[in-house]
């Protein structure tokens, strides 16, 4: 996943490092007993959106939980991406009902998740990259399976509870200036933590920000983390003239990489934050910050807090160990 963090990816590529494209190949078909060819998953996904019409043609008593689903797609459906060709030239209608059937028939068979704010931005992506109603469900599908439960507000929150624990973290006086302000809860990164910053770039940009954080390259329990905490012990062991002793690293691996992208946004911004006077000034600042950022320079940003983090982890568990005092050797008798 290297060359998705690092490698400008062209549309060709999109398609074979795109979240879920392997695992539709792979491991869908095996673990819900699906055909594996395309064809097969053409024949399968028309006969399930056969019952999900049926459900949306019934009588809310029939489907509690399906028929608000219904009307949250219908709502949010016609408002994706429109500024898209895909979906505002004359094929547009087409597409957004490709859209729809997808959602649908997602939020049929997986009524434990149901349907979401958000999805459809998701769902969007893939049908955009593809350009396949079939492939587009399969890998919005297999890549749900990872993140089903983020759509759950109780997660958004914990997420939120996250930027406000790393940022009290890395920079103090800021996140506290913020608490100050009565916004300790974090909710002016909701959207960000949401929707993967898909509205603070350009579509391109957003579509490979999407892309980065999928991969899953710079987490706290991935190699890279374990690589860098390697080098740090090392360097510091050496430094010490190997006197120390160190204790196991106390990484929290709930800081995934779209924290450290939040924190080092509010970092780079923190002289403006400043200036604002109260909580409204904050959200308005943040809000007037849609589609200006730069994402290399965001990217470059929370890559180096995120190896700052992993080094201070380090720093953190060294621990003086004191050896216990050599007794004098007895003499013989």
């Amino acid at each position: 996943m290297l060359i998705i963090f690092h490698c400008f990816v062209d549309d060709a590529s999109h398609k074979l490092l795109h979240p879920g494209y392997l695992e539709s190949i792979e491991s869908a078909s095996v673990a819900e007993s699906e055909t594996e060819t395309p064809a097969g998953n053409m024949q399968h996904m028309d006969c399930m959106q056969l019952p999900a019409k049926l459900y949306a043609g019934r009588k809310p008593t029939d489907m509690k939980t399906f028929y608000p689903a219904i009307n949250i797609i219908d709502k949010d459906v016609p408002r994706t991406d429109r500024t898209l060709k895909y979906f505002s030239e004359e094929s547009g209608l087409h597409h957004l009902r490709m859209l729809r059937e997808i959602l649908m028939t997602y939020a049929a068979f997986h009524p434990q998740v149901g349907y979401a704010q958000g999805m459809n931005d998701i769902a969007g992506r893939f049908l955009v990259v593809f350009d396949s109603e079939v492939e587009a469900y399969w890998c919005f599908k297999n890549y749900m399976r990872q993140v089903e439960t983020e759509f759950m507000e109780d997660s958004v929150l914990r997420k939120l509870e996250k930027v406000h624990q790393l940022l009290l973290e890395l920079d103090t006086d800021l996140m506290q200036y913020l608490e100050f302000l009565g916004l300790a809860d974090m909710a002016f990164c909701h959207r960000w933590m949401l929707l993967n910053f898909k509205r603070e770039f350009s579509y391109e940009d957003s579509l490979r920000c999407f892309e980065i954080l999928s991969s899953h390259h710079l987490e706290l329990s991935s190699m890279e983390a374990y690589k860098a905490q390697d080098v740090e012990k090392q360097r510091r062991f050496e430094q010490e003239g190997g006197t120390d002793r160190i204790v196991e690293a106390p990484l929290n691996v709930e800081y995934t990489f779209d924290v450290f992208m939040c924190v080092s946004i509010l970092m780079e911004h923190r002289a403006t934050i400043f200036q604002c006077t109260d909580a409204a000034d904050v959200f308005q600042f943040i809000c007037s910050l849609s589609s200006t950022l730069n994402l290399d320079d965001i990217l470059s940003r929370s890559e180096v807090l995120f190896y700052k983090y992993c080094s201070k982890s380090v720093a953190d568990c060294f621990q003086m160990v004191e050896l216990p005092p050599t007794e004098p050797p007895r003499p013989r008798v």
